[in-house]
């Protein structure tokens, strides 16, 4: 399933944020291995790692799932 409405990533310094629908934050940043993706939803205090992804594109797309 996918969202109505893609998430809107902005980047700064390398780094992507975009925030969903519902206030989950979403973070995608290089990493050795490709890019790391992580969110935070409302109230938490630290980051989920959502996994690595070989694409921004992927990354991207995995979020907006």
């Amino acid at each position: 399933m996918t969202r109505d409405d893609p998430i809107d990533f902005t980047e700064e310094n390398g780094v992507y944020t975009g925030v969903a629908d519902g206030g989950r934050t979403w973070t995608i940043a290089r990493s050795l291995t490709g890019w790391r993706l992580e969110f935070c939803d409302v109230g938490d205090t630290a980051r989920t790692n959502a996994g690595n992804h070989h694409t921004l594109e992927a990354a991207q797309a995995e979020a907006g799932r």
